[in-house]
């Protein structure tokens, strides 16, 4: 469970596990997504706000593979679920491109240049509601990012797999 005194922990080693439909893990992504997103527009160090945030950036011991973005962004003011499950890159550019990057994991330390790909295809599922209004997950979605996104999603998944842009 997130601490809530100190919300974002110190970068770990513990890759992040896929999210089961077991209703355990779902009602965990459920309420530590929405904890999640309120951290995404408090300041951190440098930042006063932030386009996501990945679970491992929250829970060391049981990691679940989902990231949350910040629906107060422009980038993504048009998505309809701000809660990204089981991310997987399944294509990309071998163009890299070059851009600044920080991290609220390493809220304190100067943005670095970092190359990503410019181009990605991604696999993932999102967080919905049933008629009750019970969290359920999705069936599997495809999507084509570049830029911006694609830089994002990439910093995201990398925590997922334990990896920082600082190390």
């Amino acid at each position: 469970m997130i601490n809530k005194q100190f919300p974002i922990i110190s970068p770990h080693k513990n890759r992040s596990r896929e999210v089961s439909v077991l209703s355990e893990d779902i009602e965990r992504v459920y309420k530590d997504s929405e904890l999640m997103v309120q951290l995404l527009n408090r300041p951190h160090g440098m930042y006063n706000v932030s386009y996501a945030i990945a679970h491992a950036q929250v829970e060391q011991e049981d990691p679940l593979r989902f990231f949350v973005v910040n629906p107060q962004s422009d980038y993504f003011k048009e998505w309809r679920s701000i809660v990204i499950i089981n991310p997987v890159i399944v294509r990309r550019t071998r163009h890299l491109t070059f851009d600044m990057e920080g991290c609220l994991s390493y809220a304190k330390m100067p943005m670095q240049t970092i190359g990503r790909f410019h181009k990605i295809e991604v696999e993932y599922k999102t967080l919905e509601f049933d008629e009750q209004r019970n969290p359920k997950i999705s069936s599997l979605k495809k999507m084509s990012l570049s830029g911006k996104l694609a830089r994002i999603w990439q910093h995201e998944t990398d925590h997922l797999n334990a990896k920082y842009i600082y190390e």
